[in-house]
């Protein structure tokens, strides 16, 4: 974990997928860029009242989503844009787990910029993870570690004194705090026998494969690696490194900059020139912050920000 964290272990916003029928969460999701929400299609055939599980694309239809931020929460409908159906020719629907089961939603409007996607970062092994139930709630979370994952299906086992996963949790975000990142999406608890409770998931690996072969690669978030080779990300360091570093006031302006983001920070120190220049590269908020918290003080070092 860097300089700047998540405030809490809790991904926001978070995103209810409702049903048509009598406006109960069906599921949950997560925002991706441009105004578009990831969650799994049988999430999106549950909303519609149809079987889970049926491959048909439902049509030119729309849902009703209510986004919670940090502050305030957001009712919308939000209209199919990519069916991604639960796969049964390719050996990927069996008893317990199949493949495919994803959809993209459009939201007809912008969000308020608080509203900001997560990071992602591929599931592992180990990792522990936490997820939301579809009411956006954020108490009713269940936490589990990963048993096992071999980049198509993840497997994670319920900790002790933890809720359950249970259907309205599906489509939404497995979040990994050690990563202050989403690894995947709640897809389905197994039903075994036994006192095991294991559920399993879509990991980001196979979610940016299936997107990828359904042509919206371009709502994939950009991969941190490729952050360095943003045309302006070396410049970026090098004012960051020194001149920024060295004003007046540094540390006030990194935590007005995490503050302006919805985030914490630690409590010592500052942020490293790389880790700051991500921030500024992939959160819309941040650059903006940044140059009003610096230019009180340094005018000239604000402008060359702009």
């Amino acid at each position: 974990m860097g300089w700047f964290h998540p405030r809490g272990s809790a991904p926001r916003p978070a995103v209810s997928i409702l049903a048509k029928d009598d406006g109960r969460p069906a599921g949950a999701g997560v925002l991706l860029p441009r105004q578009h929400l990831l969650t799994c299609a049988h999430v999106v055939n549950s909303a519609l009242g149809k079987d889970m599980l049926a491959p048909d694309h439902p049509g030119a239809v729309a849902v009703s989503v209510r986004i919670h931020g940090p502050e305030h929460t957001v009712e919308a409908d939000a209209e199919l844009t990519a069916w991604i159906p639960p796969r049964r020719d390719d050996g990927g629907l069996g008893a317990f787990e199949w493949n495919g089961d994803l959809a993209v939603l459009r939201l007809a409007g912008a969000l308020p910029p608080a509203f900001e996607p997560p990071r992602w970062h591929p599931m592992a092994r180990r990792q522990f993870v936490r997820a939301w139930h579809g009411s956006g709630e954020p108490g009713v979370f269940a936490d589990a570690e990963v048993s096992e994952c071999d980049g198509r299906f993840g497997y994670f086992d319920g900790a002790e004194r933890t809720l359950d996963i249970e259907p309205a949790y599906s489509g939404g975000p497995l979040w990994s705090n050690e990563e202050s990142a989403v690894v995947g999406l709640v897809t389905a608890k197994l039903r075994v026998r036994g006192e095991l409770r294991r559920a399993w998931g879509i990991p980001w690996q196979r979610v940016a494969w299936e997107l990828r072969s359904a042509g919206v690669d371009h709502l994939l978030p950009r991969p941190d690696e490729d952050v360095r080779d943003h045309p302006v990300y070396a410049e970026l360091t090098t004012l960051l490194d020194g001149p920024l570093s060295l004003s007046d006031g540094w540390v006030r302006c990194c935590r007005a900059v995490a503050r302006q983001c919805g985030l914490d920070h630690r409590a010592d120190g500052t942020p490293s020139a790389d880790e700051f220049a991500r921030l500024l590269l992939t959160r819309g908020r941040a650059l903006p912050a940044l140059v009003e918290a610096v230019r009180p003080t340094a005018g000239p070092l604000a402008d060359e920000l702009l």
